[in-house]
């Protein structure tokens, strides 16, 4: 199940056309794709001026259409950074044949969370602004996005097919309560401990997601009174 090419799009099979970072600084696009978020989060998409996005980075209005073509450009490259790391996600997992579904699975919540850490300002941003994007440059990122949960519901039906959860329950519902329970981390989370407590978050995630799933869903297992 799998690696969705970031070129695969609903026109012409292809992806907008992310500006080049030829001749740019990274550094500075970077900052701008920051400051941006910030801006959005805070004050909304609409209500975010091209002027207001060069004061915040400190630099000239005119300077700022060196780096970016539009303010939408700038939104579509946000939801595109976060959406292409869970692709590295995907990716990651599926390198580990080693590993049992149960491992995948914890795998897979540990580094959600971290993503969920990393991107936090930006994940905030794209549920916020969902629907600000046009249609036509919101059809790839859905289809980076449904790949996601449809990888995921198969690290969940692998854990059916092992006897780890019950194969009468239906699985994808059982896949968006795990997403319910990490994507909204923007919402909460405050960094305490540096990376090692973000290491311990994680872990309690996953254990809390596994755990979960284990002991509510497993074959012939007792269930709480209803």
């Amino acid at each position: 199940m799998g690696k969705m090419s970031s070129g695969t799009g609903t026109s012409g099979g292809q992806m907008p056309a992310r500006r080049s970072t030829g001749a740019r600084s990274a550094k500075r696009q970077r900052q701008i794709s920051d400051a941006a978020a910030k801006l959005f989060r805070a004050n909304g998409y609409v209500n975010t001026s091209m002027q207001d996005l060069a004061d915040e980075v400190g630099i000239l209005k005119p300077s700022l259409y060196y780096h970016i073509r539009s303010k939408e450009d700038l939104l579509y490259e946000i939801f595109a950074e976060i959406h292409e790391d869970v692709q590295r996600i995907m990716a990651e997992i599926d390198a580990q044949d080693d590993l049992d579904a149960s491992a995948k699975l914890r795998l897979w919540a540990r580094l959600h969370v971290h993503h969920a850490i990393t991107h936090r300002e930006k994940i905030a941003v794209f549920f916020q602004e969902v629907g600000s994007l046009s249609p036509e440059r919101m059809a790839p990122i859905m289809v980076m996005r449904q790949a996601y949960e449809r990888f995921v519901l198969s690290l969940i039906q692998g854990e059916q097919l092992d006897g780890k959860i019950d194969q009468s329950l239906d699985a994808k519902q059982l896949s968006l309560l795990a997403f319910g329970v990490l994507n909204w981390m923007h919402t909460w989370y405050q960094p305490r401990g540096g990376a090692a407590g973000d290491d311990r978050l994680a872990d309690l995630c996953a254990d809390f997601i596994l755990g979960g799933l284990h002991s509510v869903a497993s074959p012939g297992g007792k269930r709480p009174p209803r």
